[in-house]
């Protein structure tokens, strides 16, 4: 898990319009933390947001989180094992009840 975890930020610090600092704050918690599941760590955890978009009407899916009171991309808590793209197919179908089709 670490390693794909290190594999995705480098992926996003290569992109343009990212935040260096946060993609640090992130390797940084990612190479000195042991563990990433909410069952680990329920204080610190690392969690995937994904945001769907269809392009043809130029719409993108966001959900009212209640605890936090806010609307945002669907998502969740990575579970053990689970790669941040199972992560995004498993929550895409139990928050908005689609499989994912297209994984770009």
């Amino acid at each position: 898990m670490k390693i794909h975890l290190l594999e995705l930020v480098d992926t996003l610090s290569s992109l343009k319009h990212t935040d260096k600092k946060i993609l640090k704050e992130l390797k940084d918690f990612i190479t000195t933390n042991p563990f990433y599941t909410k069952k680990e760590s329920p204080e610190v955890h690392v969690c995937m947001f994904f945001m769907p978009i269809v392009q043809k009407d130029r719409m993108v899916y966001v959900g009212h989180h209640i605890k936090a009171d806010d609307w945002i991309p669907p998502g969740g808590h990575v579970e053990l094992g689970e790669t941040a793209i199972e992560t995004i197919k498993r929550e895409m179908l139990e928050e908005l009840g689609y499989g994912l089709t297209n994984e770009k």
